[in-house]
């Protein structure tokens, strides 16, 4: 099974406008890190940056150019359309999606999610960035089938479906085969690690600041989360 991860990114966030050229980690920025950690997945094929074609985006584009990451531009609120399209352009038998606000998005669980998306086969969508996964929030991913995108694409209409990738598909378990990984045996604790607000980035730019450089950028999930909890 090829699987790509699709990174989804704009400048256009109205909480935050321009998070993802923010530095998180001394000056390297939100998109890079979210890029950089999940290009470090072994289950992936490809890591490709979805983005807009608004002129705003243009900094987005180049980050990714720069990594030697692929990088799609499409619809700016038809975000299914715009995946549906880079599927075409990028093909893969399944995509994992990344979301560009998730600086700690873990490697590991990006292959745990794979490994347990191809083993309950067949399945049509997975993921492990819910509260049932016990990982924190912003760890993990959600993957989908690519016949299940192109469908989803195809038939989705409300603004809402169109606006989100995964909405059509999991709002439907009579149409389509979805699963959730389990938890680990020893859940993580809830730790909040994707930035929405201020608040958050700048809580995050001060974990960042905790972390070892030695391991940077791609800490494991076991020292983001002692350097995040408040006995660390």
């Amino acid at each position: 099974m090829r699987v790509a991860a699709f990174v989804q990114a704009r400048m256009g966030s109205t909480r935050l406008p321009g998070k993802a050229l923010l530095p998180v980690w001394r000056d390297m920025p939100l998109i890079e890190l979210v890029l950089r950690r999940a290009s470090a997945a072994a289950s992936l094929d490809n890591v490709v940056l979805v983005t807009t074609s608004d002129e705003r985006d243009d900094p987005l584009a180049e980050v990714g150019e720069r990594l030697g990451v692929a990088v799609f531009r499409g619809a700016e609120h038809d975000v299914l359309g715009r995946f549906a399209s880079a599927l075409e352009r990028h093909p893969a038998d399944a995509v994992v999606r990344v979301c560009a606000d998730n600086p700690f998005v873990d490697p590991s669980a990006l292959d745990q999610l794979v490994g347990f998306f191809e083993s309950v086969q067949p399945c049509d969508y997975a993921s492990n960035h819910t509260a049932l996964s016990g990982l924190p929030d912003g760890s993990g991913g959600e993957v989908m089938s690519a016949t299940s995108l192109r469908r989803a694409a195809a038939e989705a209409v409300s603004p809402y479906d169109r606006e989100h990738v995964a909405p059509f598909v999991v709002g439907r378990p009579e149409a389509f085969r979805i699963r959730f990984a389990p938890p680990p045996a020893d859940p993580w604790p809830f730790l909040k690690l994707d930035i929405d607000t201020p608040r958050d980035y700048s809580r995050l730019r001060r974990l960042a600041d905790r972390l070892p450089d030695d391991q940077a950028p791609l800490w494991d999930l076991p020292t983001v989360v002692e350097c995040a909890t408040p006995s660390s």
